[in-house]
């Protein structure tokens, strides 16, 4: 899933969904996705995560945050990979 909130698409970011806890990490991930492009890897076999992806969670985190398949997501250059942000 790839996350944007800006047309530029210069710096990339890429983290993983797990851990969901503690919450204050998914809002960082959220918040730079308001100005960089940002890879979120998922595994919907988690239940957690599944139930992050599926029961209106993301919904409501990803407010003025474009969700897009990883497809749409530019590969320029090498992305960072980051654990927690």
């Amino acid at each position: 899933m790839g996350l944007s909130g800006s047309s530029c698409l210069g710096t990339y970011f890429l983290m993983t969904l797990a851990p969901i806890d503690p919450v204050r990490r998914l809002e960082r991930i959220f918040s730079l996705a308001h100005e960089f492009v940002v890879e979120v890897e998922t595994h919907p076999v988690h239940p957690e995560e599944y139930r992050f992806l599926t029961g209106g969670e993301i919904s409501r985190r990803a407010v003025d945050v474009r969700i897009v398949p990883p497809s749409s997501v530019p590969r320029r250059g090498r992305p960072w990979k980051g654990g927690d942000p």
